[in-house]
C-alpha cells in the first residue's frame, strides 16, 4: 500500500496540471527559472546533464536550451510518464530512491539537476548527494531546490508527508557535500507577495507577471535566509573525494 502512494505521487509530480495562476503557482515558476539559470547553458553541444526526476517542464527547458538529458526517476510509472511527456532523453534510468544508487560511471557529467525531489521523505538524500558527486566531471554542479518551513505548501498534513527544510537540516546538507563551492539563492515567501497585492487564489496572470516575476526575481539573490520559502543551491564540485 505504502508503496502504491510513493508510486501515485510521482506520477502525479512528473507531470503537474496548470493550475489556476496564484501565488504558489507564481513561485513554482520562480522555482523552476531560477532554477534553469543556476543550471546554465551547455559549453558546447556534447554537454551532458542529468536530470534526478524533475517536473518535465524542467527537462524541456533544459533540452530546449541545448542540453543532451540522462534522466533519473524513482519508479516505472514516473518513468513512463516522463517519457510520454518529457523530451527526448539520451538515456533513462529507474532507482530506487530508498537506495537511490546511479548505475553510472564517474566523472561523466557537466551538470545534474533535481528540482522537486527533495520534497520527498521517502528519498535518502545523503545517498544520492555521494551519487551525484561522484558521477560529475571536476568543476560540474548539481542544482537543486528545498522547500523550508516558510513553504506556501507547508502545514500540518503535508509535513507528515513531505520534507520541509528547517536551517539546521540546511547546514547539514551543505556540510555533507564539502566538496567545492556552494552557490545559494532565496525564493521569497509568500507573504512577502500577499502583503503587497492582497491574499487572493484568483490574480490574474498579467497581475502576477507584473507584480511578482519582476521583484522578486531581483529580489531572489539578496533576500534573507531566514524569510526564504525555498532555497535553490548550485553545489561544484572542486575534486574527488
Amino acid at each position: 500500500m505504502q508503496n502504491q502512494l510513493i508510486a501515485e505521487d510521482l506520477i502525479r509530480f512528473v507531470k503537474q496540471s496548470d493550475n489556476v495562476p496564484n501565488a504558489r503557482w507564481f513561485l513554482r515558476k520562480i522555482e523552476w527559472a531560477w532554477s534553469l539559470r543556476c543550471a546554465g547553458k551547455p559549453s558546447d553541444r556534447h554537454s551532458l546533464i542529468l536530470d534526478v526526476a524533475s517536473e518535465v517542464r524542467v527537462s524541456h527547458s533544459l533540452f530546449k536550451s541545448g542540453w543532451n538529458i540522462w534522466r533519473v526517476d524513482f519508479s516505472s510509472e514516473s518513468a513512463e510518464q516522463a517519457r510520454k511527456y518529457g523530451p527526448e532523453y539520451r538515456a533513462h534510468i529507474v532507482i530506487d530512491p530508498s537506495q537511490p544508487k546511479l548505475p553510472i560511471r564517474k566523472n561523466l557529467f557537466d551538470a545534474a539537476i533535481s528540482i522537486g525531489p527533495f520534497d520527498f521523505k521517502f528519498l535518502d538524500i545523503d545517498i544520492l548527494l555521494e551519487e551525484t558527486k561522484a558521477i560529475l566531471k571536476i568543476g560540474g554542479k548539481f542544482v537543486f531546490s528545498l522547500p523550508t518551513l516558510k513553504s506556501p505548501y507547508y502545514n500540518k498534513n503535508s509535513k507528515q508527508k513531505f520534507r520541509f527544510w528547517s536551517p539546521k537540516d540546511i547546514a547539514h546538507i551543505i556540510q555533507e557535500w564539502n566538496a567545492g563551492d556552494i552557490r545559494r539563492v532565496n525564493i521569497p515567501q509568500p507573504s512577502w507577495v500577499y502583503s503587497r497585492i492582497g491574499h487572493t487564489s484568483r490574480i490574474p496572470s498579467s497581475v502576477f507577471n507584473a507584480f511578482i516575476t519582476k521583484p522578486i526575481s531581483y529580489l531572489c539573490p539578496i533576500f534573507p535566509n531566514r524569510y526564504a520559502s525555498y532555497v535553490i543551491f548550485s553545489f561544484f564540485k572542486k575534486s574527488d573525494p
